[in-house]
Formats: structure tokens, sequence, C-alpha cells
């Protein structure tokens, strides 16, 4: 198997190691993805490759629509500083005192050159976002608007090569990964199919209004594996959290509440009808600032 390591210039990404652990399960550590003072949270890889690209296209402005409770500022700040770009970021207004992380978030963001436009809380975040970028092309024609949830083709790309990382006694059976946007799911399912193995992979979605149906498309059609690939099964699954609810379940690893540890208490609480070996994909670790 060859095993893709990344070079000494890009040492703020890292290859993540397959840890086991005692109940029965191995875990795919990627909130160790990216080395601090970056996010715990492996969607940067696709954003880190991504940004790269665009500054090679001679743009130095990026602008993004926040959620209340991604890294993603985070990342996009701390990658723009190292490449010499600027970042314009819009986000929601949340008052004080909130379940939602933003406010926190806020003290990383301030440690980077990034302006932010906080809007009003009130349109759908979808209608939002239009608006944001309206905004941004208008402040900035010759800069590039982000695709929401960083939905880069360079994640799967990334994703899929740490598939190669993995020892062969840990794949076989099931995996079980977080699925938002899908980007990470369909890395995993690429790098499968390179592997050629034979594999039950389960999304369990981090948000109850997201469709199982539509979700399942958008990830075998981003993963670019063929659909005559009867080896690989995809499983999409929908446990019922809102998008800002947390998972409080006790994880003996950093995992974060608002993605990652949905997808851990599905696993547990199906673990017996799984087929095994089981590997959970733990994409972020929590970023709460205490």
């Amino acid at each position: 198997m060859n095993q893709y390591t990344y070079s000494e210039k890009d040492k703020i990404l890292q290859d993540t190691p397959t840890e086991e652990f005692s109940k029965g399960y191995f875990v795919k550590r990627e909130d160790m993805a990216c080395l601090p003072p970056g996010p715990p949270f492996a969607k940067v890889r696709g954003l880190y490759r991504g940004l790269q690209k665009i500054k090679e296209r001679g743009i130095d402005t990026v602008g993004y629509f926040e959620t209340s409770i991604s890294m993603a500022t985070w990342g996009i700040s701390y990658f723009c500083k190292l490449l010499e770009m600027k970042p314009i970021v819009f986000c929601y207004e949340y008052k004080s005192g909130l379940k939602y992380n933003q406010e926190k978030q806020r003290e990383i963001w301030k440690q980077y050159e990034v302006e932010v436009h906080k809007l009003p809380k009130g349109n759908i975040q979808k209608v939002q976002e239009k608006i944001s970028k309206d905004v941004f092309t208008r402040m900035y024609p010759k800069g590039e608007f982000l695709p929401a949830g960083l939905r880069f083709d360079e994640t799967v790309e990334e994703v899929s090569k740490q598939v190669q990382n993995i020892p062969d006694r840990a794949l076989g059976g099931t995996i079980v990964i977080c699925t938002g946007s899908g980007m990470m799911c369909a890395g995993v399912l690429n790098g499968l199919e390179n592997r050629n193995i034979k594999q039950n992979v389960i999304g369990v979605l981090i948000h109850k209004l997201r469709s199982i149906e539509v979700t399942k498309l958008e990830i075998l059609k981003k993963s670019l594996i063929s659909p005559l690939n009867f080896d690989i099964s995809l499983k999409i699954v929908n446990p019922g959290y809102m998008y800002e609810e947390k998972e409080e379940c006790d994880v003996p690893f950093p995992c974060c509440p608002y993605y990652d540890r949905k997808a851990y208490k599905y696993m547990i609480d199906n673990f017996d009808a799984l087929k095994k070996p089981i590997l959970f994909w733990n994409i972020g670790a929590p970023y709460e600032i205490n």
C-alpha cells in the first residue's frame, strides 16, 4: 500500500493516525489533521488546497457566509493570513448567552485580519447567503466567494488520500461518519474505491432537515466512484438533531458535540448490529473557548 505523506512545506496539515479502542472499534483521528493554531477540523484540508488554487489565479480576496456552529472562518482567516489573502466574512449577529458558538469563535477570528459583516437574524440561510454573496461581489468584483459548507472538490481528493493510511484490519466492516455537506463522506468513498475495499459506510446527518435521498445522491456524485461498484454500500441515517443542537454523550477522545458526537451516539446505540470491524471517522474536536 502506498502511504500518502504531506510535504514539509505543508506541515500545517498532517496525516492522522487510526487508533484502536478497548470497546472494540477503531477511530480515524481526523480532528488532528490541522496543527495549532489552525482549527481541529479536517474539512480544512480541502479549504487549504482550494485557497492555494484561488491565489494561483491571482485572486487575493475571498468572501464567505458563516453559520452558527462552524469552524470555517477560523480556517479561512488562518490560511488567508498564511497565503497573504484577505478574508471577508458575513455572519449572523447572535445575542450573548445563546447556545451557539459564534461569539466565542470571534475571539479566535480577532487574531487574524478578517473583515466581519454582522447580519441580523431573519432570512433563511440560503437567502442570507445569496445576499452576502451579492454584497461581496459589489464590494470586491475581482474577489471570489467561497462555496457554502466549504464544498471544495479538493476536500474529496485530500480525504481520499487519508484512506490510504488506514490499516487493513480496521477496514472491511462499517465506517461511521457524521454528514453535513457530505464532502468528507464523499472523500472516504473515493478512497475506498481506490483501495478496492468492500465496505459499508454510514453517514449520520447532523441536521434533521437535510433530505436522506438528496444527501446520498450528492455524496455519490461528489465521490466520483463508479455507480457499478457494489462493493461499497452507502447508507444515510437521520437521528433527528437540529443543526445547532449538541450531543453530550461521553466519548473517550476529542469529539465535536455539534458534528461527530451525533454520529458517535448512533454508532454506540447500534453497535451490535453494525458489521465489524467498526471504524469511526472523527472529523473534529470540541472548539469551545473557556
